[in-house]
């Protein structure tokens, strides 16, 4: 089992940012052994400061304002999102309220006197709110409806209905936000609306990719990404980067400042050039620091470029980076799930494995829900893989998601890719299991699906089980057959491999897509037909003959299958005797 919940860190830490002691600056990636026995599930880190979210939803402040908000969340609903600008943090929970700390001098976390706030402090905004987001010293608020709102320092046009200055309470700056783009140290943003791109903010290094570096005063579209598919967007504090997908391939795209942009030849760009072209999707996740880059490639590999000062970009010194280059880290695995969290000047590697095959040992006896929602967290024979707004790589089975969602293919990745990390993994877990997690992202996703068929309110598992029985009744995608006495029965491989380690490790030990049937010497059909009902049900009928539940008791031991029901089923002979 490779160890899960690491968290490393590089760059600055002359005050603790890091939670490394002693306090001085990192030059190569070290672990952070301070939460090695509690689980840390968000990090956002500012210049200064940096802020971790544990599952028990205590949050701590690590660096020149070292302090711990232990019983401030405790009775409040989850922290779901953290955002960390300059020096403030936002805090977002399921149930749509956002929470504001630290500096305030530009109204930055929504409060009018403009004083240091030292608790968190809620932010009084007119509707619930999906997402948040900081730069230096500004908030925004992107709400259910696709409006947006913004606080903070007001230049080069940020807030396009108000005169340049301090705005301490947040107001609304457009509407019909998709997605929308900013970044720690920068002073400037981005958003889609109807799939066109467009931007605000300062522009005095050509970061905004308009072609000049004069400044604008008001929100402008960005033509040359018109009917591009723009999968992310990072911005540092002087050049942005922008992910684009064609067709199976990956375009990076930069534009900004010459020290920063990734370019070997060193020229500021005013216009948007190609960085990196990939013939196939590699990058999962973007993230930028003020004057640097560290993106996240397939099997962790890493793109590194830019200022490297305090060591942030985990190459054993402080020279920097002009030209991208990729690098690796031994300790982060290929198989682990990764996430890239950048600061001011610093770095986070954040992540959460699980070994891909422990779970063969603890499949028996797991329910139907329990072992779907273990193949999904696995990526066991997952055939979809989409990209979150946020960079984030998420594999699922299609089978899963379109009978219990109801919707073709095409709109599920649609609106998948148009939706948070958070919101996805809350839905898919959903529609493995019935598991009713986060109602905030639960409810936003039925919304972006027209689903109605869910009532939060019911009993989700009973309706779960209800889907999965259909599945079984028709002939509904099913991709495999078990032939026993020359009577063959259809099956879906997902059924049997989430059910059965004996199947599992035969689809591994095979050329998975091409396995079509495997034929049993013994048993019979019939009591085939009642292990297989079983799998997709949990339950056998209860007037099963004696030689039939022996020769089901047989074909379990062969195909690996424990469960309490199974041995009630069992049991029942002996008592009869």
């Amino acid at each position: 089992m490779q160890e899960s919940n690491l968290i490393f860190g590089a760059g600055m830490n002359d005050y603790g940012q890091l939670a490394i002691t002693p306090k001085q600056n990192v030059h190569y990636f070290q672990k952070i052994t301070k939460y090695d026995k509690e689980k840390v599930i968000l990090i956002a880190a500012g210049y200064q400061n940096t802020l971790f979210v544990c599952e028990s939803n205590k949050v701590y402040i690590h660096g020149l304002k070292e302090t711990t908000f232990s019983s401030f969340f405790a009775e409040k609903p989850q922290i779901i999102q953290v955002k960390a600008g300059q020096d403030h943090f936002l805090i977002l929970t399921e149930d749509g309220d956002v929470f504001g700390c630290f500096a305030n001098s530009n109204g930055q976390i929504g409060q009018p006197s403009l004083n240091f706030i030292n608790t968190p402090q809620k932010i009084l905004i007119p509707h619930k709110v999906n997402s948040i987001y900081c730069s230096g010293q500004q908030s925004y608020f992107l709400l259910e409806n696709g409006d947006l709102f913004g606080c903070g320092r007001n230049d080069s046009g940020l807030f396009p209905h108000s005169k340049p200055g301090n705005i301490s309470t947040p107001e609304f700056i457009t509407q019909s936000v998709e997605r929308f783009f900013t970044g720690i140290y920068s002073s400037q943003y981005f958003f889609i609306r109807n799939g066109e791109l467009f931007c605000s903010g300062n522009n005095s290094y050509g970061q905004l990719g308009l072609g000049h570096s004069n400044p604008i005063s008001e929100i402008t579209q960005i033509s040359f990404f018109s009917g591009k598919d723009i999968i992310d967007i990072s911005c540092g504090f002087c050049h942005t980067l922008v992910l684009v997908q064609e067709g199976e391939s990956q375009k990076l795209y930069t534009t900004g400042y010459f020290d920063y942009n990734g370019l070997a030849t060193p020229s500021n760009l005013t216009s948007f050039e190609i960085l990196k072209e990939y013939s196939e999707p590699k990058i999962i996740q973007m993230g930028s620091g003020s004057q640097f880059s560290v993106i996240l490639l397939e099997s962790n590999k890493f793109l590194i470029f830019g200022y490297n000062d305090w060591g942030q970009l985990s190459t054993g010194d402080t020279s920097y980076v002009r030209q991208a280059r990729e690098i690796t880290f031994p300790e982060i695995k290929s198989d682990m799930q990764v996430e890239v969290i950048c600061g001011s000047y610093l770095t986070f590697i954040k992540t959460r494995s699980e070994d891909f095959y422990q779970y063969r040992k603890i499949l028996q006896g797991y329910n139907l829900k329990n072992a779907l929602l273990q193949i999904f967290k696995n990526k066991t024979f997952c055939d979809i893989e989409i990209v979150s707004t946020d960079g984030y790589s998420i594999n699922f089975h299609s089978l899963i998601a379109i009978l219990r969602s109801q919707k073709p293919l095409p709109i599920l990745i649609k609106n998948f890719e148009e939706s948070s990390r958070d919101e996805i993994n809350t839905f898919l877990t959903f529609l493995y299991s019935g598991i009713v997690g986060n109602t905030h992202s639960l409810k936003k996703m039925f919304q972006k699906l027209q689903i109605r068929r869910f009532n939060l309110k019911k009993n989700q598992e009973e309706i779960f089980y209800k889907d999965i029985a259909w599945l079984f009744s028709k002939q509904q995608s099913k991709d495999f057959t078990i032939i026993c006495q020359n009577e063959k029965i259809l099956v879906h491989k997902i059924i049997l491999f989430s059910r059965s380690p004996f199947f599992l490790s035969l689809f591994e030990n095979s050329l998975y897509s091409s396995f079509k049937s495997y034929e049993i010497q013994k048993g019979s059909p019939i009591s085939l037909n009642h292990l297989i009902s079983f799998l997709y049900s949990d339950t056998f009928d209860e007037n099963i003959p004696e030689n039939i539940i022996n020769e089901i008791q047989y074909l379990a031991t062969l195909f690996e299958i424990e469960s309490d029901s199974l041995k009630k089923l069992t049991s029942k002979i002996s008592d009869e005797k």
